[in-house]
């Protein structure tokens, strides 16, 4: 006999999930501070077999935090007190066989205050058509618009707190205003538009190229900007130049470029990277005009390029710039000139009073910070006369008398003004006192100090600096008021110096120069410069001698001669002038 067994499954079908969505708020929604956020949820849900299935409750959440939870519909939550700031809401459906939705997630933003944005900061606070602008505050998550003065700007949110934009192309120096659905706010400060005075992007080499190693090797012949004279191992990259080949360096000179405004203040900004390695050393020396700096880098020939910018004053109406490898070769790019715009008026910081003899020079020097552009002084005697460019206030013959002056200082920002007192004295009686000035022993260091860092008899009085050093060894002697201890040192390298300035000796005239002065050999008919300036550019020389052809080192009371200004801010600088021999200074009296 035979037996016939049939066996089988039965199917059981999934219990399906239920479905939820937030219909209220929207996403991108905005709430003012202490209004509730009212939240809703659609959710339905299907049994198994296609019947109509059960949501027991639907959750609420903020992130993963929980808000709270409705059980039958219309399902709804309101929230109180939600802190400033984006939250990310979401609903969570539970069906009666426990399978779990989450809804998409809506976003909604607490504003602050009133909801209008509110500007903190930016940065940077100048630049050009083009440049990023970062700006902080509150509100701006839900930003509309971002206009520099009136012209509108591209810009993308980054949080609640920070949006970044593009400066525009026909943008002017004015403040930013950012604007959202509850109003709109302006900033305190301008965003300050540099004038761009020079700018080479090398878009007309078109040859070659700066990412493989043999797309450089074709020599730039050079253009207007920077003309083939001044070029020295320079080749096209393809909408870029290389300077430089192998290991021998390169450079390229501009033409003159007038950078004498806003104070001579500028700033040099370029791209660069390397060859395909990057060593120790490997940098870009600017040069413009006798000002240097030197920049380093880290992009290779497969990086992008880096972006430096050096700021730099002493801008003059023919100004060159001159970009130098310092080792290997390098590409460069978009080189750019600015002016360096103040954000500021000017304050005055030159004395507010000055004086002098009837009948002798009175020079009096206007100074402010800022860069100040120009300069201005009314009821001025008739005896003085203001250059405009430099706020120099001098004449050759001044009338006894006391003059109240208004002076002032301009920048494109605005203006700032004071009042200088000027007391000229009678000739004879009135300034025939002698008196001493100053005195300098140069201190008492326990060893081998640098000048910056040395206390000097008149430290916080004056002002001491220079590239020598003060020294202990061989002390001052044998001359009369030798006060041994200290003395500033100047070694064999030429133009080392050593200056004392912020002496005021604008109340003054006949004035007098006295130092202990060692010379290492007197064999040498080589001197040390003494130099006296009103200004800090123009020095005139004093003159004095000493005995030579003896070979003796020995210290010396020298008086030098020459005109020494009147001058709020006189400087006396000591400064070798060539490679030997050695000289020592002290008890320096004016």
């Amino acid at each position: 006999a035979y037996s016939l067994i049939v066996t089988g499954g039965v199917n059981v079908e999934a219990n399906p999930p239920p479905v939820v969505n937030i219909t209220t708020p929207a996403d991108g929604s905005t709430v003012l501070p202490g209004l509730p956020i009212s939240i809703s949820a659609m959710a339905s849900d299907m049994a198994v077999g296609g019947q109509p299935g059960q949501v027991t409750k639907v959750e609420f959440f903020d992130g993963s935090t929980p808000l709270g939870e409705d059980t039958s519909a219309p399902y709804e939550f309101s929230w109180v007190n939600a802190t400033s700031g984006v939250h990310v809401i979401t609903a969570k459906a539970t069906d009666s066989e426990g399978a779990t939705t989450v809804s998409s997630a809506v976003n909604v933003t607490v504003l602050v205050g009133d909801g209008k944005p509110v500007i903190s900061s930016f940065s940077p606070t100048s630049g050009i058509a083009g440049d990023l602008v970062t700006i902080n505050g509150d509100n701006l998550g839900v930003a509309s618009s971002v206009r520099f003065g009136s012209i509108a700007a591209i810009f993308s949110t980054n949080s609640a707190s920070q949006v970044i934009a593009t400066v525009p192309t026909s943008a002017v120096t004015a403040p930013i205003t950012i604007s959202n659905s509850y109003g709109s706010v302006t900033s305190s400060s301008n965003f300050s538009i540099l004038p761009v005075v020079f700018r080479e992007d090398f878009s007309s080499v078109t040859t070659g190229d700066s990412s493989s190693t043999g797309g450089s090797s074709t020599a730039w012949s050079g253009n207007t900007n920077f003309p083939s004279a001044n070029l020295v191992r320079v080749y096209q990259a393809g909408g870029a130049v290389k300077l430089g080949f192998s290991s021998a360096t390169g450079s390229m000179t501009s033409r003159p470029i007038n950078l004498a405004g806003n104070g001579g203040a500028f700033t040099i900004s370029f791209k660069v990277k390397g060859w395909t390695s990057v060593q120790a050393g490997d940098g870009i020396i600017i040069t413009a005009g006798s000002q240097s700096q030197t920049v380093t880098y880290a992009a290779t020939m497969n990086d992008a390029y880096e972006t430096k910018t050096q700021n730099f004053t002493g801008g003059t109406s023919a100004t060159t710039i001159t970009i130098t490898t310092t080792g290997k070769r390098a590409f460069i790019d978009d080189v750019m000139v600015t002016a360096t715009v103040p954000t500021s008026p000017p304050v005055i910081t030159s004395p507010s009073s000055a004086g002098g003899i009837a009948g002798q020079a009175f020079i009096y020097t206007i100074t402010a910070s800022n860069s100040p552009t120009s300069f201005g002084a009314t009821n001025l005697p008739a005896w003085a006369n203001i250059n405009p460019t430099n706020g120099l206030i001098s004449s050759t013959n001044p009338t006894a008398g006391t003059n109240v002056v208004t002076i002032s200082a301009s920048n494109s920002v605005g203006v700032a003004s004071t009042n200088l007192t000027i007391t000229i004295l009678p000739s004879g009686g009135g300034g025939g006192v002698t008196n001493t000035i100053f005195s300098e022993n140069m201190g008492a260091p326990s060893a081998t100090t640098s000048i910056a860092a040395n206390i000097f008899q008149n430290s916080g009085t004056l002002t001491f600096a220079g590239t020598g050093d003060v020294r202990t060894t061989t002390a001052s002697s044998g001359y009369s008021g030798s006060s041994g201890n200290g003395n500033v040192f100047i070694n064999t390298n030429a133009n080392l110096l050593f200056e004392i300035s912020g002496i005021n000796t604008a109340n003054y005239s006949n004035l007098a120069l006295s130092l202990g002065h060692y010379k290492s050999t007197t064999a040498s008919s080589n001197e040390l410069a003494i130099e006296v300036s009103a200004d800090g550019t123009n020095y005139s020389s004093l003159t004095y001698s000493r005995a030579s052809g003896s070979g003796t080192a020995v210290w010396a009371l020298v008086n030098p001669t020459g005109a020494i200004p009147a001058a709020t801010n006189l400087r006396i600088r000591f400064r070798q002038t060539s490679t030997s021999p050695q000289f020592r200074i002290d008890d320096v009296k004016l």
